[in-house]
């Protein structure tokens, strides 16, 4: 089962597949395995009368571990990424093949004073809370991330969903600063245009 799903999680990866290196310590079967994937090695902390169980022991453990890099990750690029959380929401729906996430809006008084946005969030039979904004895309995108971080803090190597989650946040993640490094490109070469003075750039001459 565990050395199932580690297979499928490196092929969906695209890393090399887990190569395991299996032992018998003694006599009698006292089998030890360890196993090398994600540029990683995980050994099973104990031993085993026989090696396809040693093998899903070890597997399982290194599934464990992964998720837990993948989840870690994840979770550090959450706060840079805040305007593409409810990107990241649909495209986990596409991956788990569920209906889209909706946002039900609600605009109250701050402190009795303040217009502001409320919203909930469901997904997948799931209600999730934001904090209140100005504006229903703020508070939406609000509602989205407390969703994220929800998920995130619950994954475990036994969901179906695994990683999926937290592999959505990296590739969305860099094609999010691909796109603003584009941005920033693109804005430094229309600074030195307007103000060719401040960076010794040269307007080209009219004929």
């Amino acid at each position: 089962m565990y050395k199932t799903r580690l297979q499928d999680f490196t092929s969906k990866s695209g890393i090399q597949f887990p190569v395991y290196h299996t032992i018998n310590e003694g006599h009698i079967p006292k089998f030890r395995s360890t196993v090398w994937v994600a540029e990683m090695r995980y050994t099973s902390p104990s031993t085993f009368s026989q090696k396809k169980v040693v093998e899903q022991d070890v597997a399982r453990l290194a599934l464990e571990g992964i998720l837990h890099r993948t989840r870690d990750e994840g979770l550090s690029l959450v706060d840079q990424i805040s305007p593409i959380f409810k990107s990241i929401m649909n495209e986990y729906a596409h991956k788990l093949h569920v209906e889209q996430p909706t946002y039900n809006n609600d605009k109250q008084l701050l402190g009795g004073v303040l217009p502001a946005f409320i919203t909930s969030l469901v997904f997948n039979g799931t209600s999730y809370t934001g904090g209140p904004a100005g504006t229903k895309k703020d508070v939406e995108q609000s509602a989205a991330k407390a969703a994220i971080l929800s998920i995130m803090s619950i994954l475990s190597c036994d969901s179906s969903s695994g990683t999926a989650l937290a592999e959505v946040i990296r590739s969305k993640s860099i094609f999010y600063y691909a796109v603003l490094s584009d941005i920033q490109d693109f804005n430094h070469v229309s600074n030195m245009w307007k103000c060719p003075w401040a960076t010794g750039a040269v307007y080209p001459s009219r004929r």
